[in-house]
């Protein structure tokens, strides 16, 4: 197992592999687990294998986020002003008209500029079309009024007046999880045989403690719900915003049902997530248990529409179907995610009439990855990032944001070493050698300071509610 490094007793395989900020492939080509090759490949590929680091002592990511802020207001009411309209908005105190914008109501496309401007209202001139504005014709109540452009005049105009969009603060916390081994130095010698033919060797217990720490991380990343608690064991302890947290605390579509999912259910969900942006290109992602997709693909009989792409295999060209599917001109790529899967883990079945299967294995969540604009113009990032505690100047770039952070694994060598032989490390004066711990043994730690931030205001999240 001790492979690498000139002292085997101190460097094995699994320490020079976890050590790096893309562990993941590592769990996922040595332990071949649920939780990779999927969620965890989808999370490394959006971004790039890198995780950015923050400092302070709580541990507090601050995203800034700029919401959408379109000048547009619902009319409550209007009246007359000689040829001109006063228009009322519903919102008493929307300031976000101003003086010579040309703006139309929804529905009706009626045109007028503004000349003036109030706290929760506005005044606009006929333009031409139509020739002349009448109170209860055009910009009646119910409708929308919304800014198209500027129309300044054709000598020495003025300029306006500034239009200040808001800014609001997003939190995340980076949360500690752990996990730890121990080898015995007598357990070295202890191998076995299993049904399945299957040879289990002492160092598998450091590979299971990786594991059980990957699959941690993922249920951490999925599940976890933000904050600081105050444990009894050891006191102020930080949860970070999961994906589940994320969609129904940013005003996303968040639906704990109580009926089975419908065809138009599930089609207005593409619709919200679709409307979020105007762009024609965006990354979509249907991330849902097996029972799930099995509901959804049972709406589209013979209409699923897949990119089929083409392998030779023995010198036959061979069909298969891409995960990607389009509906109602969305096109989405379609992720059986086996988190949701996992009935050992998630064993509890459905008492909906219609649903069939587990809770989880119904649940499904469609998310878009397409990148957004950073707040502080320093070009695009992704929806769904990794970060992670940072305090190491030295192996980083220089500013406390060093990848080599994201986890941390170590060995503490007792009165043997984690490798075959007994060996803790390097020889001293008289050729004694050193040891960290008085256990007849070796311990394995990892350690993670992370968490994922999403961006997940115009997401969905649906599961059964039992």
């Amino acid at each position: 197992m001790a492979i690498t490094g000139n002292n085997t007793q101190i460097y094995s395989l699994y320490a020079s592999l976890f050590n790096y900020n893309q562990w993941s492939t590592a769990v996922a080509d040595l332990d071949r687990d649920w939780n990779t090759g999927y969620v965890m490949a989808l999370i490394e590929g959006s971004n790039r294998g890198q995780s950015f680091g923050i400092s302070g002592p709580e541990g507090k990511l601050i995203t800034m986020i700029q919401p959408r802020q379109e000048v547009v207001q619902l009319i409550s009411s209007t009246s007359q002003d000689g040829a001109n309209l006063i228009i009322n908005f519903a919102d008493p105190t929307y300031n976000g008209f101003r003086n010579k914008d040309m703006v139309t109501d929804d529905p009706g496309n009626n045109k007028g500029q503004v000349i003036s401007t109030a706290p929760g209202t506005i005044t606009i001139q006929p333009t031409g079309n139509p020739a002349t504005l009448t109170n209860g014709s055009q910009f009646v109540a119910g409708r929308y009024c919304v800014m198209l452009y500027d129309a300044s005049g054709n000598f020495n105009s003025a300029g306006k007046t500034r239009l200040f969009k808001e800014r609001v603060p997003r939190y995340n916390y980076s949360a500690v999880q752990r996990d730890s081994t121990q080898i015995a130095r007598r357990e070295k010698f202890n191998s076995f045989m299993s049904k399945s033919g299957v040879a289990y060797y002492w160092h598998d217990q450091e590979a299971q403690m990786l594991k059980r720490q990957m699959r941690a991380y993922v249920n951490k990343i999925i599940f976890s719900d933000p904050g600081v608690f105050n444990s009894t064991i050891e006191g102020a302890t930080n949860q970070t915003e999961g994906l589940r947290a994320a969609i129904r605390n940013q005003g996303g579509q968040f639906v704990s049902s109580t009926a089975a999912l419908s065809q138009a259910t599930f089609e207005s969900y593409f619709d919200f997530v679709a409307s979020a942006y105007a762009a024609q290109s965006q990354d979509y992602w249907l991330l849902c248990g097996r029972a799930a997709w099995g509901r959804i693909s049972s709406f589209y009989t013979n209409q699923l529409t897949y990119t089929v792409g083409t392998k030779m295999g023995n010198g036959t060209a061979l069909n298969f179907d891409v995960p990607k599917i389009t509906i109602k001109g969305i096109t989405m790529n379609v992720l059986i995610a086996s988190v949701f899967n996992d009935t050992e883990q998630w064993p509890a079945t459905s008492n909906i009439p219609g649903i069939t299967g587990t809770v989880k294995g119904n649940s499904f969540c469609i998310v878009n990855l397409t990148e957004v604009p950073a707040t502080d113009g320093s070009g695009l990032i992704s929806p769904m990032r990794k970060f992670h505690f940072a305090s190491d100047p030295v192996s980083g770039n220089g500013d406390g944001r060093s990848n080599n952070e994201e986890q941390l694994y170590r060995i503490i060598p007792g009165m043997t070493g984690i490798g075959a032989s007994n060996m803790t490390g390097p020889t001293v004066y008289n050729n004694y050698a050193l040891t960290a711990s008085s256990i007849d043994g070796a311990q394995g730690e990892v350690l993670m300071d992370n968490g994922i931030d999403f961006q997940a205001d115009r997401w969905v999240w649906w599961e059964p509610a039992s």
